[in-house]
């Protein structure tokens, strides 16, 4: 497959008629997104030896058309052997083809699996693969009308960058882009014209959704303010839904233009004073938008008929999906929105997240006698004369107890109460055995299924359904356990901002982490649980922010971090968080005043202090992550997710384990590029891991001098660059691998993969 950006597309280069950007569905880095033309030619060529002999190849054109195209209902497509037949020649042999509209079925696009159309351009028999080029085209060269198809925004993005670009921003931007929403974000450059360009207007009014995110210097841009004046009028014009994100303001501040906001304005006032229309508009967008408080949780029904896979809604406490067969609505209420008895007692139910749950957080059962779970849901959400049944989402634990039975009742809330409830209530079991009806089984997605009841709504007016699970009778003990990193951080500087996105781009990562909780900060010593916590840990990532050396509870874990390096092997991974590793190496800046702080209170215990300060000193000198170094947050995230994975998924002790893992996480067994594509990995059919070293992981002689050797992209080639030799002397050639990556007790063979060209001027005594 050719990307868009190996075709020949006449005025391609000119912003007017072609915009190449990114798209979510699409293999490839850009796409080309046709603008406005009137002479619409795309081509491409392939040589014919790279192709399959003897075998008929089909060219097809893979595209998207957008609800507002025109001039695009019949092209005409021809493909040709370049040296066989004359460009001419070709033009008159040209058969028409049609992106939409009517035609016989062979001219007609259809729907690849992908959600891309596939349009056939032509066919072709490739015999030895001696026929030179094949060319491919596509073309609209007499009708000179206008032919348009643009690719729409399902989000606008409006920020100020100043303050919210390298953090807040990226981890949205990319969890947007990762949740496949085409969104448009304006970059940095733009901030230099002095009025907003026509291009903004358009993305805006091209977008499903307006996201504004209002931070504390959002009114000190008069860009912003365009953005917002023009995003308020579509709202008004277009039903654009528009979504506030209030970051560290406040709502009303928006709505009466307070607190920092009215300093930006009495600038703008004292600057814009013979524009005072321009200044009012402004502020009747921001008191607009301040009245918008809680439109993040109301999404249209509109968007929920779009809805192929669940969808949190609710602020993060429900999903929604359509059911595939019957498209009837579908709703999953999470832990955080049910009401469970004693859930808020640490003692007895642990908060935590898990990386097979679509939810923010999962409830942990550690020890209670009465079991009491309830949830609800309004009827009128749920699709009219339709049977519902209810269950419960969970995982037993290997060392759990006292749950082989519970009654369980679903029920309308005005039509039984909740004695009749519970004399109604049925048996059912989360293990052990009993009738098939009352016992869980294994969803697709791993969690177990217990169905507790069913009820039909017929016109969505029975008020609640309430659904029911409880052991309350046998007052016997109930309990049901989950580590591989262990995070340690200052929670009051970045819990909230770098540490939530690092620790929720890691459990996406599907690695499982402990992150100590704010409760433990009122320990006044370490707890059992952390050391353990640490040595149960293959790698801990300790995030040095401004303040981590306040903490005594950092400084005793670090020291325990430390300890566990040299005894244990941990493998450490530092992040330093706006702080110079220097600093942390020799205590200074911030970090010495808090040891000074610390030397006073602890002047009995000396001894402790140097711990500590040995602590720091080492950790100082581990090659770590300084956020300074990348483009912002969500890279610096990236790269340190990136690192724990390819180790997790190559180097255990336990080599069948490791085998498992990895299993899980590949695609029909291909090979999956690791240590930043620089080696690739897969396992044969007997499990035995198999690595593949890139010619970039290779130490070769003279490689980096461009008269020797050429580095450059080969299609047939899984990895970015190959080496190709022009010309040497002295040819020398080495890759190493560590034994410790490879499988225990295997025979190995090391090869060296390579192609030879035709024209090589082989010596006779070779």
């Amino acid at each position: 497959m050719i990307a868009a950006r190996g075709l020949d597309i006449e005025w391609s280069h000119k912003p007017k008629k072609w915009k190449w950007l990114s798209h979510s569905d699409s293999r490839f880095a850009e796409v080309a997104k046709l603008k406005k033309v009137y002479w619409l030619e795309i081509q491409g060529k392939i040589d014919s030896r790279r192709l399959s002999k003897r075998t008929k190849y089909v060219a097809c054109l893979v595209f998207k058309l957008e609800n507002e195209f025109y001039g695009l209902e019949t092209v005409n497509a021809v493909v040709r052997f370049v040296d066989s037949m004359s460009k001419k020649d070709a033009e008159k042999r040209a058969s028409v083809v049609h992106f939409a509209g009517r035609g016989p079925r062979e001219t007609l696009p259809f729907e690849r699996a992908d959600g891309w159309m596939e349009l056939k351009m032509g066919d072709f028999f490739n015999d030895v693969g001696e026929d030179g080029y094949v060319d491919a085209r596509l073309m609209e060269t007499k009708k000179l009308d206008d032919k348009k198809g643009l690719i729409k925004y399902n989000a606008f993005l409006s920020f100020r960058g100043v303050d919210i670009r390298r953090t807040f921003v990226s981890h949205l931007y990319n969890a947007l882009i990762q949740g496949r929403i085409n969104v448009f974000k304006d970059n940095e450059r733009l901030e230099t014209g002095k009025s907003i360009f026509d291009e903004l207007p358009k993305a805006i009014e091209e977008s499903k959704f307006a996201i504004v995110i209002f931070s504390e210097s959002y009114a000190s841009s008069k860009w912003c303010l365009d953005e917002l004046a023009h995003i308020i009028k579509c709202r008004k014009e277009f039903d654009l839904i528009v979504i506030p994100i209030f970051y560290n303001v406040d709502p009303s501040d928006v709505r009466h233009q307070a607190q920092t906001f009215a300093e930006s304005f009495s600038k703008h006032e004292e600057k814009y004073k013979d524009a005072m229309e321009k200044i009012q508009r402004w502020r009747d967008a921001f008191a607009e938008s301040g009245k918008y408080r809680g439109t993040i949780c109301k999404i249209t029904d509109d968007v929920l008929r779009d809805a192929k896979s669940p969808i949190l809604i609710d602020g993060g406490k429900m999903s929604f999906s359509l059911d595939k067969k019957t498209g009837k609505k579908c709703f999953m209420v999470a832990a955080r929105g049910l009401e469970i008895e004693w859930g808020g007692t640490p003692e007895y139910w642990e908060w935590l997240s898990h990386v097979d749950s679509r939810f923010a957080e999962v409830a942990k059962l550690k020890r209670v006698c009465w079991l009491d779970i309830r949830g609800k849901i309004e009827t009128q959400r749920l699709s009219k004369r339709t049977k519902y049944v209810v269950y419960l989402v969970f995982k037993l634990e290997n060392k759990w107890h006292g749950l082989e039975t519970a009654n369980a009742v679903v029920r309308f809330v005005d039509s039984v109460s909740d004695i009749d409830a519970e004399q109604r209530a049925s048996v059912v079991h989360f293990a052990g055995q009993g009738p098939k009806e009352t016992l869980p089984f294994r969803r697709g997605d791993g969690w177990m299924e217990l169905k507790m009841g069913d009820f039909f709504n017929d016109a969505g007016e029975d008020g609640d359904v309430d659904a029911r699970l409880m052991e309350t009778k046998h007052l016997g003990e109930k309990s049901g356990l989950i580590y591989d990193a262990f995070l340690s951080f200052r929670g009051e500087d970045t819990r909230r901002t770098f540490v939530s996105h690092l620790y929720n781009a890691l459990i996406q990562g599907r690695i499982d982490v402990f992150k100590d909780d704010e409760r433990l900060e009122t320990g006044k010593s370490i707890s059992d649980e952390l050391p353990k916590a640490i040595e149960e840990s293959k790698f801990a990532i300790v995030i040095f922010s401004e303040s981590y050396a306040s903490s005594k509870w950092c400084l005793d874990e670090l020291a325990h971090i430390i300890k566990c390096r040299k005894e244990l092997k941990q493998i450490v991974i530092p992040i330093f968080y706006n702080v110079d590793p220097s600093d942390v190496r020799h205590q200074t800046q911030t970090f010495a005043e808090s040891f000074s702080q610390h030397e006073e209170k602890y002047k009995d215990d000396m001894e402790k202090i140097q711990r500590w300060r040995d602590a720091f000193a080492e950790s100082g000198k581990i090659s770590g992550y300084h956020l300074q170094n990348y483009r912002d947050e969500a890279d610096c995230i990236k790269k340190v997710v990136e690192r724990l994975m390819s180790v997790l998924h190559i180097e255990s002790d336990d080599d069948d384990d490791d085998v498992r893992a990895f299993i899980r996480g590949m695609d029909n067994n291909s090979p999956i590029l690791i240590d930043g594509g620089k080696m690739s990995f897969s396992l044969d059919k007997k499990r035995k891991k198999c690595f593949m070293i890139a010619a970039r992981g290779l130490e070769i002689e003279w490689s980096h001098k461009p008269k020797y050797w050429k580095w450059l992209s080969h299609s047939d080639s899984r990895f970015v660059e190959v080496a190709k030799l022009k010309k040497v002397y002295w040819l020398e050639i080495q890759g190493k691998i560590d034994s410790r990556r490879l499988s225990k007790r295997t025979k190995y063979v090391a090869y060296l993969v390579f192609q030879i060209g035709k024209s090589i001027p082989w010596p006779r005594n070779c």
